[in-house]
């Protein structure tokens, strides 16, 4: 029943054909005309129960489909509207209506019916294949497969109630874990082999590739940069591969790790990067050269980042090794 205190309803223009959500103050006393502002204005103010009606307003005949005191559930049976008439017009429109459906009970499934009284496989022994590298000899020999038994094996009072029973893979029960075994055997084989040469290759390569360094590192004296120089004029190659060994977790890491493996702590305060102050020039090295080379080869970064991260190193050579809080300390004292 259509009631005048309900705050909005839904209706259908019928000229226009289009169902919309109204204040129910705007319908006629008998709810077939409303006055109503255009479709655009319509959607800023029509969730406004309150909303007065304007005098220029066009008069529009009108269906009321249902009504409710909440715009979103009036909104929502609109928009059900527009695919289905199935729209109630009485006041218990605007509350939910549940639909349940009853449970099926399905019966309950008699698995001990499906179960067959099939024979009980035995545990499969573990198949030993000796690894071991030094007997390569092992790799040729396979164990006959002639002797090989099955798995499980039936007796033959237990072959013959299956076949009386009318058991399809009765015949068949014997033949197919003899299969299994060889076909496993021979996979195995296969793959030992394969691992067996892969290693013996990787032993090889590691073996020809080791890296080492052409002359003494740790430099406490001049005397030891100088062989290392002469040393490298030759050797640049195997020095270089030495450094990218080394490594880091960034370009800066990866030369502060090269430079302290080159220089010992107290000889690094006589050299810096440019040679000034009376010190001695890193960049005149040729291990400098050598080294950025390898660090360039390693890390996405520049010479001139390169250059000044090992100018900062002979910069601040003297805070190393617990240097700067002892200089800290004699400040204080």
């Amino acid at each position: 029943m259509l009631s005048k205190y309900k705050l909005f309803s839904v209706v259908h223009f019928i000229k226009e054909n289009t169902v919309e959500v109204i204040p129910t103050k705007w319908i006629s006393e008998n709810f077939t005309k409303c006055k109503s502002p255009d479709f655009q204005t319509l959607s800023k103010i029509q969730f406004k129960p309150n909303a007065e009606v304007k005098d220029k307003w066009k008069s529009f005949k009108i269906t009321v489909k249902s009504q409710s005191d909440i715009f979103s559930k009036a909104k929502s049976q609109a928009h059900t509207l527009q695919f289905t008439s199935n729209v109630e017009s009485s006041s218990s429109a605007d509350e939910a209506t549940i639909v349940t459906k009853k449970r099926k009970i399905r019966p309950k499934k008699n698995f001990q019916e499906e179960q067959q009284d099939y024979p009980r496989k035995t545990k499969r022994p573990a198949i030993n294949i000796d690894s071991s590298s030094d007997d390569q000899e092992s790799l040729n020999h396979v164990s006959s497969l002639k002797n090989l038994s099955p798995l499980y094996q039936s007796s033959e009072s237990e072959v013959d109630d299956r076949q009386q029973q009318g058991s399809p893979d009765a015949p068949s029960e014997i033949a197919i874990p003899h299969r299994f075994q060889e076909v496993l055997l021979n996979e195995l084989h296969t793959l030992k082999t394969d691992v067996e040469i892969v290693r013996s290759f990787v032993v090889r390569s590691s073996g020809v590739s080791r890296v080492h360094c052409p002359f003494r590192v740790l430099w406490n004296c001049d005397e030891d940069v100088k062989v290392a120089e002469e040393i490298l004029t030759n050797e640049q190659e195997a020095f270089r591969t030495c450094c990218r060994s080394i490594g880091g977790r960034s370009a800066e890491d990866h030369l502060r790790r090269i430079l302290s493996k080159l220089f010992g702590h107290e000889f690094s305060h006589t050299y810096n990067f440019t040679g000034k102050g009376g010190k001695k020039a890193y960049r005149k090295l040729i291990a400098s050269e050598v080294v950025a080379q390898a660090v360039l080869e390693s890390h996405n970064t520049t010479r001139y980042v390169i250059d000044d991260i090992a100018g900062k190193w002979f910069r601040w050579g003297k805070d190393r090794n617990g240097g700067r809080m002892k200089r800290q300390q004699k400040d204080t004292a």
